[in-house]
């Protein structure tokens, strides 16, 4: 994504000096150096989504470690983007771990051939979901995520946000429900 942006800022540079000053070869610099800052805009940009993918913080809900387990659980099976949803691998109650993968194709790849044989692209996020119970009854949640994307991981990273947001909507608003009721204050 950073190169192919860099490419297309230089271009669109090189195109406004053509345009505007009728001479191509007194925009080579200024379109190298906007090109240049666009790559390591976009590149920096990239490695911060990978970076909050890879090493989030955990939160602490004031609910029991069953209860959100459950209510991750709904929200993974509840989660659909276009024919795809999340697919709970592997998960223990009892140590509130669960496992689970989102595997779906891009399908937009079909007019490059030259470069992708098949035209379309295989995309693999995997969840792993961390509980721990703490003694005032209250429970820490910690999301690790690994995403596989061979090209412009950005709707990779859409998804991991899209469904975090979702988890942590899910475990407030039970909170909410349990502070209501009573059980579950602080």
């Amino acid at each position: 994504m950073p190169t192919s942006l860099g490419i297309i800022a230089f271009f669109a540079i090189e195109g406004l000096y053509l345009c505007f000053i009728n001479n191509l070869e007194a925009g080579f610099f200024p379109a190298l150096l906007g090109s240049i800052v666009i790559f390591i805009l976009t590149h920096l940009i990239a490695r911060n989504w990978a970076k909050q993918a890879n090493a989030p913080a955990s939160r602490v809900y004031s609910l029991p470690l069953p209860m959100v387990f459950a209510a991750i659980k709904g929200t993974l099976r509840r989660y659909r983007k276009q024919s795809t949803s999340w697919r709970v691998d592997d998960d223990s109650p009892m140590t509130g771990d669960i496992r689970a993968s989102f595997q779906f194709f891009d399908n937009s790849w079909r007019d490059m051939r030259s470069l992708i044989p098949e035209g379309r692209l295989e995309r693999l996020i995997t969840l792993d979901v961390y509980l721990t119970a703490n003694a005032d009854g209250t429970t820490t949640v910690l999301l690790r995520w690994n995403v596989y994307s061979p090209v412009c991981a950005g709707e990779c990273y859409a998804i991991v946000d899209e469904t975090s947001r979702e988890i942590h909507n899910s475990l407030r608003e039970r909170e909410v429900i349990e502070s209501d009721e009573g059980i579950g204050c602080k």
